[in-house]
């Protein structure tokens, strides 16, 4: 199956500049009893910036055990603060694909623009790469950016030959070749880029670009997954599944589904759920099968929402209850498809750009249709505001809970509303912490434990929020945009 543009970006985004070796000093991974890592540790206490770096290295590895990218952004930022270049390229790529920390576009193009200013190629070729997926902020800002990175490759950045190979995959401003695209995806694995190794595996497995090979897609694969790269970890977990280049062990499958459900890959957790409900190297289980088969659903899933749907006809209703199965919205008018093959055009039109949204949602405009974008461009001081009460193509929009956030915020009459808008099969659009500014997204749904789902663009890219009231109570308050319909 060929990767979504969202999914080679993000696959894209984990790679780091530690991505040359892939593990710290030779001695650190022993493991954390060993003298050289105490040493090291001792070093990095005392403020020591390539110590920091090096013990930060060792946890995004997960050397001897699963990495720890929570231990791994404590570490990296720290040194990062001292202007340590591979320290702030990391702590970006880890910020990009929300690794052990929340996902943070403007914080991510901040540390690879400082890296960038000392001459970090890594960064350099970061900053240029996402240029090419047209995410905001960078967009527009290199005339040649394929030409650029085809010169950061040549001079050895595993980055920029990784960037390549997603260009080369998705036909970014070249043409669509997948040899090309697997022969830098190589170059990159070869120096020890991950994402790239998990990528590889994928493609002799399945076949794209080059011809299958099953032994090669578990070795590439492997190297990955001990990295904790979740696309690796899927792979390896079909090769056991099928007994493609290993011995057939549906148990070990299960193990390698597990690791890259809990880091949230759609596929893997369809995986996990099918081997739950067949019984397939783990004891069968409609319950667990339905929990895990729901988080891919919520994710737009197409196989995980029709796989739930066949799930509730075979359970029953003491199972329904403790899989936590509640009356849903099942927004049938929210398609993936129309919301990835929308773009945000601007660095600062995500307001018009959520209305847009809303109006391909219901089906008022066609896909083409980029007029409120085209109007706002790059206005830095507008708000929601400015559709209180504007009707396009009969959808009215108004602007809601407009209060100072804080304690005297109405919180519960804000989730009502939100509620109330779902109830009655309607799309809400949300403004949330995005950076140091905010960010508008489309809440469209919400799951059985009553935390509301959304999606909202950077480019074309697609994002997700699936724990929006959470980040509204943390907040304290936000405005919502609503709408009413004419016939």
């Amino acid at each position: 199956m060929r990767f979504c543009s969202l999914a080679i970006c993000l696959a894209l985004l984990a790679a780091t500049a530690s991505c040359r070796s892939t593990g710290g000093e030779e001695g650190l991974e022993t493991g954390p009893n060993s003298p050289t890592f105490k040493r090291k540790l001792a070093q990095a206490e005392t403020g020591d910036a390539e110590a920091e770096y090096a013990i930060g290295k060792y946890y995004s590895a997960g050397r001897n055990g699963e990495p720890d990218r929570v231990e791994a952004v404590k570490w990296y930022r720290k040194a990062a603060e001292q202007n340590h270049t591979k320290a702030q390229v990391a702590l970006g790529a880890l910020y990009l694909h929300g690794r052990g920390t929340s996902m943070d576009l403007p914080g991510a193009i901040q540390m690879f623009e400082r890296a960038a200013s000392q001459g970090n190629i890594d960064a350099q070729a970061f900053l240029v790469g996402l240029a090419c997926f047209q995410v905001p902020f960078v967009t527009n800002q290199y005339a040649n950016p394929v030409e650029l990175l085809r010169g950061y490759a040549a001079k050895g950045s595993p980055v920029a030959q990784g960037w390549l190979g997603g260009i080369y995959h998705e036909g970014r401003g070249v043409p669509q070749d997948d040899a090309q695209a697997v022969q830098w995806f190589r170059g990159a694995a070869k120096q020890g880029n991950v994402s790239a190794a998990a990528f590889l595996g994928n493609v002799y497995l399945t076949g794209e670009g080059v011809k299958k090979n099953y032994t090669k897609a578990v070795r590439w694969s492997r190297r990955a997954a001990k990295a904790g790269e979740p696309v690796a970890e899927r792979t390896l977990g079909h090769c056991y599944q099928e007994g493609k280049g290993v011995h057939r062990d549906p148990v070990e499958a299960v193990k390698w589904f597990r690791n890259a459900a809990e880091q949230g890959d759609g596929d893997a957790l369809v995986s996990l759920g099918l081997a739950y409900r067949d019984g397939l190297g783990a004891g069968r289980d409609l319950v667990l099968a339905y929990q895990w088969m729901d988080r891919a659903a919520v994710l737009g899933n197409p196989k995980a929402i029709s796989g739930r749907e066949d799930l509730l006809r075979m359970m029953t209703a003491n199972q329904l209850t403790q899989a936590g199965v509640a009356p849903r919205r099942y927004l049938t008018k929210f398609d993936r498809k129309i919301v990835d093959a929308h773009d945000q055009r601007y660095m600062m039109s995500c307001i018009p750009s959520s209305v847009e949204m809303v109006l391909k949602l219901l089906g008022r405009v066609p896909a083409s249709y980029y007029e409120q974008q085209d109007a706002w461009k790059n206005k830095a001081d507008g708000s929601f505001h400015e559709f209180d009460g504007k009707t396009i193509e009969g959808v009215t929009f108004y602007q809601k809970f407009t209060q100072a956030h804080g304690d005297q915020f109405p919180l519960a009459e804000l989730f009502k509303a939100i509620d109330l808008e779902l109830g009655a099969g309607r799309y809400v659009i949300v403004g949330l912490p995005f950076g140091d500014d905010t960010h508008d997204w489309v809440i469209y749904d919400e799951d059985a434990k009553g935390e509301f789902l959304a999606v909202s663009k950077g480019g074309q890219w697609t994002m997700e929020n699936n724990h929006v009231w959470k980040t509204i109570t943390d907040m304290k308050g936000t405005d919502i945009g609503v709408y009413k319909l004419k016939p």
